[in-house]
């Protein structure tokens, strides 16, 4: 008997056996994905980012991704920006970039280095940014969440005419992580699906990004049930800023916990929140100047870990840093230095260099004189400092 069922068992034609195990091996996948795409609060995901619309108008916004300069091009380690709809979180990705590119390795000419970047140098620090800032946002579940396409579909190209959010989040799995090493290692496998040129890269890091938050933790976080996470003209809101800089969707940028109107002398009917950490990166912003006194950005943005900051002119953001990590830490340092100053436009070409004097007082030449906006924010930091701008300045 066992003979006989040796025998026909080596008569089995083994291309078919092969064939009947990847069928089950595919089966098998599709019912862990699609049991993983069923965990997915789909409409309230994207309602927390898009409202009441769920989906957004401008296809251009989900088809962005983190692509890098030729490097050829003289800037490569820069993410390009296409459009303003996402260009927030690019440029919060950018100063995270940038953190790692800069300060990771002890050099005496962080700048040169930064010029020269290789290949596997850049890809490295931009998996390491986006897992720096999903693991931020979940840190305080101890846990990451990662949304992303499913695999056979992860690179295939998107036309704009087929564009659909819906399909993201319906046919998309999540993945789950309980430490930074296996997110980093998740995320530098996976980080073509980031960077596909016509895939939603800058929309599946969002996602994992809120999904790592939690969803009522971001609704608890806004504390105000009509707003979301994009505008009405579906740019970034501070809200969303904030989430990518330390991990909570407030809306304020102040330090701590606002509770008393101070002018009105009386308690406030409920207490506003603002940054509650010293972000790694930080944040200046045009607002700051033009509202004169009315908002301002606490110092736990204002003086971060690094001295890299997102700037934000007008809902049109990038960065600005300096290459000496003692900035924030030397008062000596403060004297005078410069920064470095990338928009993430195409159009620019090379990094636009800031002249900062602290110790003499800026004095305009007349009532007419006109400034760069980028020295407004800058004096939000360092008030009335002298400022030259050497080279073209793009705002």
């Amino acid at each position: 008997m066992n003979d006989t069922v040796q025998s026909t068992v080596t008569s089995v034609d083994r291309q078919a056996m092969q064939k009947l195990a990847d069928t089950l091996e595919m089966e098998t996948r599709k019912k862990v994905q699609k049991a993983a795409a069923l965990s997915l609060d789909e409409r309230a995901l994207r309602k927390i980012l898009f409202g009441q619309l769920l989906v957004p108008k401008e296809i251009d916004w989900c088809r962005e991704s983190f692509i890098f300069h030729a490097h050829h091009y003289g800037l490569p380690f820069g993410l390009k920006i296409h459009k303003n709809g996402p260009c927030g979180t690019i440029a919060v990705v950018q100063a995270f970039v940038l953190r790692h590119l800069i300060f990771d390795e002890d050099d005496d000419d962080n700048y040169k280095r930064l010029l020269a970047v290789n290949e596997s140098e850049r890809q490295n620090a931009l998996a390491q940014a986006l897992s720096d800032i999903i693991w931020n946002a979940g840190e305080e579940n101890q846990a990451a969440t990662v949304l992303l396409p499913p695999e056979d579909n992860s690179s295939k190209p998107i036309g704009a005419s087929q564009v659909r959010l819906n399909d993201m989040t319906e046919d998309g799995i999540l993945y789950q992580f309980n430490t930074f090493k296996d997110l980093k290692q998740f995320i530098k496998k996976k980080l073509h699906v980031f960077q596909h040129e016509f895939g939603y890269g800058v929309a599946f890091f969002l996602y994992s990004v809120i999904l790592s938050r939690g969803i009522e933790n971001v609704r608890s976080d806004i504390n105000d049930g009509e707003k979301t996470l994009l505008t009405e003209s579906e740019k970034c809101s501070q809200e969303l800023i904030n989430l990518l800089l330390v991990g909570k969707a407030v809306s304020y940028v102040f330090n701590g916990i606002l509770d008393y109107d101070y002018k009105l002398q009386k308690p406030l009917q409920q207490p506003l929140y603002g940054i509650d950490k010293r972000g790694v990166v930080g944040l200046l912003t045009l607002m700051e100047h033009v509202a004169e006194g009315n908002y301002t950005v606490g110092s736990k943005l204002k003086t971060p870990k690094y001295p890299i900051w997102v700037v934000n002119i007008e809902r049109s953001f990038g960065v600005i840093f300096s290459c000496n990590k003692i900035l924030l830490n030397d008062w000596k340092a403060e004297r005078q230095f410069h920064l470095w100053y990338y928009t993430g436009l195409v159009s620019q070409t090379e990094l636009q260099k800031i002249h900062i004097d602290t110790l003499q007082t800026y004095i305009p030449k007349n009532k007419n004189d006109v400034e760069p906006l980028i020295n407004h924010c800058i004096r939000t930091k360092w008030n009335g400092v002298k400022i030259i701008n050497q080279g073209a300045i793009s705002r």
